[in-house]
């Protein structure tokens, strides 16, 4: 990642609230005088947003969110969080196992991207139906491999790794501030702000 990220630490309190989660894909429909639709999409892979409430809080979990506000510049810099709705290579009431999720070759021979595939049903050509996502931030020591091979924690590269090499782990997801810091003043010591964070579309590399 360039400089502009914040690798660490994760910003933990920053969910410990509760919040809302959402994944978007950009699908254009249009839909014909018949009614017929052809539905265009624009994106491969969906994005992740966030909305996150603090409040009414003692100011210091206020000032908290301040501080990665301001350290971050606002939507200048990246961080990492952890989605509670979805941060395991399994179903989250399940712990990882090795056999959980495959890697995918990247344009380097050998070096091969995380991903967590999510597949229901087939086609109408009997093709399996699936989504990959690719996971750039794995929980650092988390990620277990079914054979050799060296993970990057910053990018979620695996070197050295044999074709077929499956994987199991946790993963945090890249955001930005994506909106204003507005803080409500509740009473003495008592404040609340509500905002938002977009998750980062990150290219597979090298």
């Amino acid at each position: 990642m360039p400089a502009d990220f914040i690798e660490s630490p994760r910003w933990d309190a920053c969910f410990a609230y509760g919040y809302t989660s959402e994944v978007e894909y950009k699908v254009v429909v249009v839909r014909r005088a018949s009614g017929v639709e052809k539905r265009n999409r624009a994106w491969l892979k969906p994005l992740l947003r966030f909305t996150i409430t603090l409040g009414p809080r003692h100011q210091r979990e206020i000032q908290d969110a301040l501080a990665w506000y301001h350290a971050a510049g606002g939507m200048a810099r990246g961080l990492r969080v952890q989605d509670r709705v979805d941060y395991k290579s399994c179903n989250i009431e399940l712990d990882p196992t090795v056999n959980d999720q495959p890697m995918v070759e990247t344009a380097t021979p050998g070096v091969y991207q995380l991903v967590k595939r999510y597949q229901v049903g087939v086609d109408e050509d009997s093709n399996p139906v699936y989504q990959d996502r690719n996971i750039f931030k794995p929980v650092v020591d988390s990620v277990i491999l079914s054979g050799a091979g060296t993970v990057d924690y910053t990018t979620g590269l695996v070197t050295g790794a044999a074709p077929g090499t499956t994987w199991g782990g946790l993963y945090d997801v890249p955001v930005r501030f994506d909106s204003n810091l507005p803080v409500e003043i509740e009473g003495p010591n008592v404040m609340s702000v509500t905002f938002a964070l977009q998750e980062l579309r990150l290219r597979v590399t090298p």
